[in-house]
């Protein structure tokens, strides 16, 4: 799920993600099986990972930053997330990408710390279509 109120003009706003890590797949029934343990998400334990951010700049290629955090398997780190806004018709489209590093949240521990079988450096990718949350107010 995602909340997102941004001002490009202004580089006022929140962004507030939440991931159910549950719902990866890799479309092999073990290894899928095998993310839910202690070394890799321990989705027991924490089944969301959840980013925020309040933070905005500006860019040189015209895109932007949200400056924030990602709390993951527990563990919370600072994380500057590049994107590209664009408005569309009836919507937003939200986008961009960028690599985290496995190791800093304990994803793939043990045996598997090491990146000699599985990268340690994950590429991250999204694309939203942001369309305005109805008023609730009377």
């Amino acid at each position: 799920s995602a909340r997102v109120a941004f001002v490009p003009e202004t580089l006022a706003g929140e962004i507030r993600v939440k991931v159910d890590v549950a719902s990866v797949t890799t479309d092999m029934p073990d290894v899928d099986d095998a993310l839910a343990l202690a070394e890799w998400f321990f989705l027991a334990r924490f089944p969301d990972a959840d980013f925020s951010a309040d933070r905005f700049r500006r860019l040189a290629d015209g895109g932007f930053s949200a400056q924030g955090s990602l709390s993951l398997k527990g563990v919370r780190r600072p994380l500057e997330v590049p994107f590209r806004w664009d408005a569309e018709a009836d919507a937003v489209r939200m986008r961009g990408k960028l690599t985290i590093d496995r190791n800093d949240f304990g994803i793939g521990s043990g045996e598997w710390s090491g990146g000699e079988v599985i990268d340690l450096e994950v590429l991250v990718e999204f694309d939203l279509r942001l369309i305005p949350a109805l008023d609730s107010a009377p």
